[in-house]
């Protein structure tokens, strides 16, 4: 049995050891398959290790789901930044999520871009982001020129603010 434990920064409660292996159990009991569905049907019950993991006060759960909504939209929206070049550009993200005047907040990414701190934030975050998925791909040999330039980027700024 393997051995399960939280995500770092993972804010669930309940013991990762007991809910991994019943998400395991779920799997084994569908094929191998899992689904969002079938995790909420067993969390369902009081007596599941998974329980714990949810709100199930009603009243709550539509204010927090509500709130996922909201930064689902912020995550979401994009903009096409005004240059001179007849170039296709890409959009980018209008807003980006940072620490600011102790909270977690969204910003423009106008404003994120032409801040040094923020700046500096969002790079370093982009960084530990590089990492973990570097991290995630590093066995496949396909990508090892790709994982030589996140390197790169990540010692540059994945130093801490």
């Amino acid at each position: 049995m393997p051995e399960y434990k939280w995500k770092k920064g993972a804010r669930l409660k309940g013991n990762a050891q007991a809910c991994g292996e019943r998400l395991s159990l779920i799997a084994s009991q569908h094929s191998e398959k899992i689904s969002p569905e079938l995790v909420v049907e067993d969390a369902s019950n009081e007596d599941s290790p998974l329980h714990g993991c949810f709100e199930w006060n009603n009243k709550k759960a539509l204010k927090q789901y509500r709130l996922h909504q909201a930064r689902r939209v912020l995550n979401c929206i994009t903009m096409v930044l005004p240059v001179e070049s007849d170039d296709d550009l890409e959009p980018v993200r209008a807003f980006i999520n940072v620490e600011y005047d102790d909270e977690t907040t969204y910003m423009g990414t106008m404003v994120v871009m032409s801040d040094a701190e923020l700046r500096k934030q969002t790079l370093n975050k982009i960084a530990k982001e590089l990492n973990t998925l570097r991290q995630k791909y590093v066995q496949f040999k396909e990508l090892a020129e790709l994982c030589k330039s996140m390197d790169s980027i990540i010692a540059q700024y994945g130093k801490p603010s």
